[in-house]
């Protein structure tokens, strides 16, 4: 029965210690084959709702998934919407754009 309860206790911990951060803001610019280790990413410009200016991976050119960010990421440039990049494994925007992560979700929203 502790083992049990222990494996519960266990699973509730590491569920509830899991990181997520949105990152909203306007697109400014997409690049891709940025020159250097960046060539072969999407990456897309943010400005964020705090004014901060940031740049984030979408992904690997190869990437079917990456390309439909990539897609969804144009669209919103173009319609000069807003967008929100979900990071799962990060605390920060700041740490998700240093550390070059992939988002795990993007949203096109109304602002």
């Amino acid at each position: 029965m502790f083992k049990k309860l222990l494996l519960v206790g266990a699973c509730l911990f590491s569920v509830s210690s899991m990181a997520a951060v949105d990152c909203d803001g306007g697109v400014e610019a997409v690049k891709v084959g940025e020159y250097g280790n960046q060539g072969g990413y999407f990456i897309v410009n943010v400005i964020g709702t705090d004014g901060s200016k940031r740049d984030y991976r979408l992904g690997y050119h190869t990437d079917s998934l990456a390309q439909a960010r990539m897609n969804l990421v144009s669209t919103i440039l173009l319609d000069n919407k807003f967008i929100k990049l979900r990071f799962y494994n990060e605390n920060s925007c700041s740490d998700a754009s240093l550390n070059r992560s992939t988002p795990s979700a993007v949203y096109l929203t109304k602002g």
